[in-house]
């Protein structure tokens, strides 16, 4: 025997009971009665707290359209017959209206009265909504929390406009604390940014409570860099899901860093940590901050919260964690290069503080480091490239090449090299074929061949490629560029740059005169060949990016070209005043030591003093301590008894500390 048969609910009342209990978070029953008013097309939204004949109440007033449409037989209608459309939203509840919406009526319609509107339950005793429609009048809808019986009836007084007012009565006493103007403001600003940035609706709230005030709710900002390489991904069936996701290193455990999930610009999940689907790294590491929005999630039918665990929630996990290593590198990439900073701006300070207290102390040594190492010779031959890799010539013109052979650290490599040039097909001359630079001769049929250069160093050899095009003629200049477009020189050393102008085809022009034009600061040029130049760096020019221009003019026109230079050194161990390095050693006693081979001050992280320091916001003065501490033994350590190593410590601090309280407090 088998019996087969369709699910139903047993205890109607029972279900409905259990709706209404799902909404356990007050203010998301007071979000989902706004975006109802957002659904009804309202553009004003006034949220009210006061007391109103011994009663505390909240009161929600919109400019919509009204209750005006009802579902009837399972078709969804608008009508002007208000009375019916009110009593149909608590006899309709959990009906899927907007599964029988046309397509383009789908797209305007988050959601419905009857959807969560049992969320009154989780806020006050009882509940009033009137509505009118343009063309109705003005009726009532009055629940009261925990019964199954429901009224409607003409209001007592007509509203002037079209729209709705809902009104809670007799809040309880522990959602009171949370409806207040700031807190709910702060709530609503993220809860429904999307809507209100997508709508342009405005929500004002009042808060007439003794201690309230006024709040305008503006869409909550997300703070952080900007992951702009990630603003979508793609699930198994095609569908998009966009992302705005933003690195905010300043989150805290008491104010963390959230990911929204949101559908429709609905969000369903505060944070994607909320799910045990995506309990992993990026969304756990409390820096990620924005949103995920997918409209193909479903939701549970009482409510717009939570998230149904259905087959497009499998494909948005599943697409989600094809870019999670990725960013997940990215922000501990990112908090790599945050320590480093903030550690080389400590380091900055710490040595200006230092400099300042020590103007008296006369017979102390400062930190002495190693001489930098003189820059060595560069590498064995490793690669060459021509420059340009390919140019446009008009037929009759003069080109130059020039080839730049280079080491495996990309350093110019210039001796003991030679240089064998070739041209093929032969659509010119070409002159210097064993030099540094040739010039190719274009003929006077249009063509194109290749160029190549072959370089020796002993038994080394690189070979380079380069297209030259010739053609009848050439347009109007068009743009200027200077290469390499990023290279590097070290100071007192020297780097050959080569400008081209073409037209809007990329033609060489003939008889251009370029200016050159560089920091005085950093070099100057010491040669300057028409489109060609070679910059020279001063032994102390400043180390960094710096940038070169060439000035191009011909007949009454003026274009600018540019490229970037980096200049630096030869990594060395250290500068005069001596960087940190954390080492992290828990089970040891020892808060910091001396590495004069590394010239590095090494500090136990993981001490401590060193832990108290960072959680009471004194990071600066404990490292400074311990500065001072490894100038005091560096200086007489080896010559002083303790307690005279103990008075030149109390010396150096009695100085330091003053001017590091002074530098923090200006």
């Amino acid at each position: 025997m088998s019996i087969e048969g369709n699910l139903s609910i047993g205890d109607e009342w029972q279900a409905i009971q259990f709706i209404a209990a799902g909404q356990l978070n007050p203010r998301k029953a007071v979000a989902e009665l706004i975006e109802n008013s957002i659904d009804a097309g309202a553009k004003h939204i006034l949220v009210v707290r006061e007391k109103l004949r011994g009663e505390t109440l909240l009161r929600i007033q919109d400019d919509g359209r009204g209750v005006d449409h009802c579902e009837d037989a399972g078709k969804f209608i608008y009508s002007d017959d208000i009375a019916t459309n009110l009593s149909r939203i608590p006899t309709h509840i959990c009906d899927s209206i907007k599964r029988k919406l046309d397509a383009q009526a789908r797209e305007k319609v988050i959601g419905e009265f009857g959807i969560g509107i049992l969320g009154f339950w989780a806020l006050g005793q009882s509940f009033h909504l009137r509505s009118r429609t343009s063309r109705s009048d003005t009726y009532s809808l009055i629940m009261e929390r925990q019964k199954r019986s429901f009224r409607v009836e003409k209001a007592k007084e007509r509203m002037a406009e079209a729209g709705t007012e809902v009104a809670i009565i007799g809040l309880l006493d522990t959602t009171k604390r949370l409806l207040s103007a700031q807190r709910l403001g702060d709530y609503l600003a993220r809860e429904i940014r999307d809507r209100l940035l997508g709508t342009g609706a405005e929500i004002e709230i009042e808060d007439k409570l003794p201690g309230g005030g006024k709040v305008h709710v503006e869409p909550m900002p997300f703070s952080g860099e900007h992951l702009s390489d990630f603003t979508e991904v793609v699930t198994k069936s095609g569908r998009v899901a966009n992302l705005e996701l933003y690195m905010n290193f300043a989150s805290t455990s008491s104010e963390p860093a959230q990911v929204g999930l949101y559908r429709k610009g609905t969000r369903l999940v505060p944070n994607l940590t909320d799910l045990d689907d995506l309990q992993r790294e990026p969304w756990t590491l409390n820096i990620l901050e924005g949103k995920v929005e997918y409209p193909f999630l479903s939701t549970s039918p009482a409510t717009r919260t939570g998230v149904a665990r259905d087959e497009h929630f499998a494909e948005l996990v599943s697409a989600l964690n094809s870019i999670e290593t990725i960013i997940t590198k990215q922000i501990k990439q990112r908090q790599k290069e945050l320590r480093e900073e903030q550690e080389s701006e400590l380091v900055d300070f710490l040595k200006d503080a230092f400099k300042k207290a020590f103007r008296d102390l006369t017979e102390y040594e400062f930190f002495k480091g190693p001489k930098p190492p003189t820059p060595p010779k560069p590498g064995p031959l490793s690669k060459v490239e021509i420059v340009p890799s390919s140019i446009a010539i008009v037929s009759g013109s003069r080109w130059q090449f020039t080839a730049e052979p280079t080491d495996e650290n990309d350093y110019n490599v210039r001796e003991d090299v030679t240089f064998l040039w070739g041209l093929s097909p032969q659509i010119g001359e070409l002159h210097g074929k064993e030099k540094k630079t040739c010039e190719v001769v274009a003929g006077k049929k249009p063509g194109k061949a290749t160029v190549s250069v072959e370089v020796r160093q002993g038994a080394r050899s690189a070979h380079s490629t380069a297209e030259v095009k010739v053609v009848e003629q050439s347009g109007e200049l068009s743009t200027v560029t200077v290469l390499p477009r990023v290279c590097m020189v070290w100071r007192g050393y020297s780097r050959n740059l080569t400008t081209t102008c073409t037209d809007d085809e990329g033609i060489h022009i003939p008889s251009v005169a370029v200016q050159w034009l560089c920091p005085p600061t950093h070099g100057t040029f010491s040669s300057i060949a028409g489109l060609k130049a070679t910059f020279q760096a001063k032994a102390d020019a400043p180390l960094g990016a710096m940038t070169v221009k060439a000035i191009a003019k011909i007949r009454n026109k003026q274009l600018e070209g540019s490229s970037t230079l980096y200049i630096t050194v030869p990594q060395k161990v250290g500068e005069k005043f001596p960087p940190y390095i954390l080492s992290p050693e828990p089970l040891s006693s020892w808060r910091s030591r001396w590495d004069p081979d590394s010239f590095q001050l090494k500090i136990n992280s993981e001490h401590p003093d060193h832990k108290r320091a960072k959680q009471e916001g004194a990071v600066k003065e404990y490292i400074a301590m311990l500065y001072a501490k490894e100038l005091v033994l560096i200086n007489f350590g080896k010559t002083s008894t303790p307690s005279d190593l103990l008075e030149r410590l109390v010396e150096v601090e009695s100085r330091l500390f003053p001017v590091i309280r002074r530098d923090l407090s200006g």
